[in-house]
């Protein structure tokens, strides 16, 4: 009787032997390593005898051994993706607290010639401008409401959440999660 064996070091099939002289069948462990910073897949072949031979077959000759990384592409982009939303809450929310507090300053009458005012009305004002005269001020001495900027917040607000969509919808991603 002849039996054929796959030789781990040629690229094809080993010549046909006898069951005394059989080199030792392969056998294959697979060994998944999770990482918080990578994933990877390690896959040995261990010589060894296997099946009903196993009693006759001699000591392993040989190792055979291959490493097999595998890159997790829908990890990366669901990284990508919370990465980008978190870039963009981000400068919406800064935008939310300045034009807030330029409302409030506003609001409370701050004094003009403060520094720490001219700094922040200063700032906002290039993202309030658009919105300018859509609806009068209301002012009452030196306290003024500026609905200009109460628009001006709800306009980016309303920005950064169809950004944060459109990314969404570029990169395929499909959970609830906002």
């Amino acid at each position: 009787m002849t039996v054929r064996s796959i030789d781990p070091k040629s690229e094809g099939p080993a010549p046909l032997t006898s069951p005394a002289q059989e080199p030792p069948v392969q056998r294959q462990e697979t060994v998944v390593t999770h990482r918080r910073d990578q994933d990877s897949t390690e896959r040995t072949s261990v010589g060894g005898a296997t099946g009903s031979l196993a009693e006759h077959a001699p000591k392993p000759l040989a190792t055979a051994s291959s490493r097999t990384v595998v890159r997790d592409e829908a990890g990366g982009t669901a990284r990508k993706v919370a990465q980008i939303r978190q870039v963009i809450w981000f400068v919406a929310g800064f935008l939310e607290v300045v034009l807030a507090l330029r409302l409030v300053l506003k609001l409370l009458g701050a004094g003009q010639t403060a520094e720490f005012t001219q700094v922040v009305l200063g700032f906002t004002r290039p993202f309030v401008m658009p919105f300018l005269g859509i609806f009068p001020n209301a002012a009452a001495e030196s306290f003024e409401f500026e609905p200009a900027t109460a628009v001006a917040m709800v306009v980016y607000l309303l920005i950064g959440l169809g950004l944060v969509k459109l990314v969404r919808i570029l990169y395929g991603e499909t959970s609830a999660a906002a």
